[in-house]
């Protein structure tokens, strides 16, 4: 549980400064998430195709993709979007936070030029 918390916080933005006892505990638990979210990214990134094959993850080889459509959101509000097009037509929709969105756009993007419909 206590992984799920620092996942989310990690990409927060500081609570008011009005609140001084939350603005201590922010800080610490960020640093905290900041950690733990970069090491998750390393696991990751070493982990080995069949193992992130597995279920409940979603693995998707390049000939299956017809297009990527990175969506970014206007306004504060919306939710950036990682649109899939399969090569049999179907879309499979992922919507991101914003402060990843734009690393996983540029990863994306280096990674599957050919792919990549900015939007």
């Amino acid at each position: 549980m206590l992984d799920g918390l620092l996942l989310a916080v990690a990409p927060v933005g500081a609570p008011l400064r009005g609140a001084n006892l939350g603005v201590i505990f922010f800080t610490w638990l960020r640093g905290r998430a900041d950690k733990k979210r970069t090491q998750l990214e390393a696991e990751i990134s070493r982990t080995p195709t069949s193992i992130l094959r597995a279920t409940p993850n979603q693995v998707y080889t390049a000939a299956e993709l017809r297009s990527i459509n990175l969506k970014s959101g206007i306004v504060p509000i919306t939710i950036p979007d990682v649109v899939l097009e399969m090569a049999d037509g179907s879309r499979k929709k992922f919507g991101i936070y914003h402060l990843d969105f734009a690393k996983a756009r540029t990863h994306l993007q280096q990674m599957y030029p050919h792919l990549c419909q900015p939007r």
